[in-house]
């Protein structure tokens, strides 16, 4: 114990430095890969029991390829999917038994305002003195909380009042101005990075043993178990009011649920003739027609259409009506449910398509097709769910396991480069958004600069924009950036777009 507690506190040491020399004043790069390499080895050798869940192995998994990508496109989707599942390595390293990412992350979180206690409680073990640890304990945590609510509200009146901001500003610059002079050769904003690094090794280290997400989650079964009613003795007894369960009351609800899907897939069977005859076969486009709207509008209607559907099929295969000697007809009218609703999820896929054909790619609209094909897992595994008798809890671990996993697809494609490349051979020139291929990453810049005559031909007089300029700003911001940074913050196709231009320049 005390030898694996000294290995903890030596790896806390070499991570903090780690973290201050790899991260401080770079940008995110080759710098993250190292660093959930760090995560990643730590994690999986101080905590045995992690190499045998799955769910920690497959969160290690995501670091790992989320990093890679980084260092490949350098795409901020990658970077925040990293983040959340270094956040699920976490919360799953330190509960071997959690399955969900609903519960994985909330005890990853509570984990992090364990670390004082749990590095106070290290070294403790390794012999200090424990009136001494019990003193720096009590006044850390009469500071940490005021500390941490105090920096919560600074930021949000800060964001939110911009005379506040200026003023705190002016005070932050006169700080330290005032550092800078008693310390000469220490940076007091190095030192708050040290102690963030800290912090952030310290939740990897560092295990408190959160049980209640766990014990929450332990109550919730895969399968849905079925509850027997003792048998009643006489007739009496069925005049008495209806109990959950009651085979009487079972038999109506299965009666009004089989009348309600009949109606609900009626009405669906119409509005998806018209959407067949319509959107799929009859679609004419005309300036008349706002796409925008005409996207939008269908997916937040198939968002409500879904979430009713979902809530309602719930609802009827619920408990014993699972076990009902007559719910095959009711399954049968809940598949055709859902098939009708998977094809109304590929109506809103043909606007969207009619969309992007017309104005081109854009983020929302990537998202609208990956949103679109978790909808159709979602509705696929709800009827999972309905016949094979699971449950709710089942249901929902399943589809937030693929919104994870929608989420590391979607790091693996550099998208901004994908969307210029789409944007600018469209055959309809004026309606290409130049200020929005303008707003993609650097990387893009050398496919934009391959046609600049689009730039040229859309100097915007109302928004008062100068293309070409604009352009070149970005331009000369990446050969800075580049130049002010080190090989920690190198990214494939960043670094190609950076030697495109050196290359043009000479």
């Amino acid at each position: 114990m005390k030898n694996k507690e000294s290995i903890k506190s030596i790896l806390l040491v070499t991570g903090t430095l780690l973290f201050n020399y790899i991260f401080w004043d770079e940008y995110l790069g080759i710098n993250l890969l190292l660093f959930s390499l760090f995560i990643i080895g730590t994690t999986l050798t101080l905590n045995k029991n992690a190499l045998k869940s799955q769910t920690a192995l497959y969160s290690a998994a995501g670091i790992l390829i989320t990093a890679l990508a980084v260092v490949y496109h350098n795409s901020t989707m990658a970077k925040f999917t990293n983040i959340v599942f270094t956040l699920l390595l976490i919360g799953f390293t330190n509960q071997s038994l959690l399955r969900s990412t609903l519960y994985a992350l909330p005890t990853s979180i509570a984990n992090y305002f364990t670390i004082p206690k749990s590095i106070f409680s290290s070294l403790q073990s390794l012999g200090l003195k424990t009136s001494s640890l019990k003193l720096i304990w009590r006044y850390t945590k009469l500071t940490l909380v005021p500390i941490v609510f105090f920096v919560l509200f600074y930021l949000i009146f800060q964001i939110a009042n911009p005379v506040f901001k200026e003023l705190s500003d002016d005070i932050m610059i006169s700080i330290s101005d005032w550092f800078s002079v008693l310390f000469e050769n220490i940076s007091f904003l190095r030192i708050l990075f040290l102690i963030w690094g800290l912090s952030i090794v310290g939740w990897v280290l560092y295990q408190s043993d959160i049980k209640y997400f766990v014990n929450a989650e332990i109550l919730y079964s895969d399968f849905i178990k079925r509850i027997r009613i003792g048998k009643r003795k006489s007739n009496v007894q069925l005049a008495t009011p209806k109990k959950p369960g009651n085979p009487l009351a079972l038999k109506n609800e299965y009666r009004s649920a089989l009348i309600l899907m009949a109606m609900v897939n009626t009405l669906l069977l119409v509005v998806n003739i018209i959407d067949i005859n319509w959107i799929w076969l009859n679609f004419e486009f005309t300036e008349d027609i706002n796409l925008s709207q005409f996207v939008h509008e269908g997916t937040y209607f198939l968002i409500l259409s879904i979430l009713l559907s979902m809530g309602i099929m719930l609802y009827f295969f619920r408990g014993n009506q699972n076990f009902f000697i007559g719910r095959q007809k009711l399954l049968i009218a809940a598949g055709l449910w859902i098939a009708q609703n998977i094809i109304l999820v590929i109506s809103v896929g043909v606007r969207n398509y009619h969309y992007i054909s017309h104005y081109g790619l854009a983020y929302k609209r990537i998202g609208v097709i990956v949103f679109l094909g978790l909808t159709v897992f979602g509705l696929v595994t709800l009827f999972l769910k309905m016949k094979n008798k699971k449950s709710a809890f089942l249901l929902f671990r399943q589809n937030s396991w693929a919104v994870c996993g929608a989420f590391v697809f979607m790091s693996l494609f550099n998208w901004d480069g994908i969307i210029m490349n789409h944007n600018i051979s469209h055959p309809e020139k004026n309606h290409i958004d130049v200020r929005f291929l303008l707003s993609l990453s650097d990387k893009t810049l050398p496919i934009l600069n391959e046609h600049k005559e689009i730039l040229e031909a859309r100097n915007d007089d109302y928004y008062s924009i100068d293309y070409v300029q604009r352009f070149d700003d970005q331009v000369l911001n990446l050969l800075n950036k580049k130049n002010s940074t080190t090989w920690l913050s190198w990214s494939l196709l960043d670094d190609k777009a950076y030697q495109y231009f050196i290359n043009k320049n000479n």
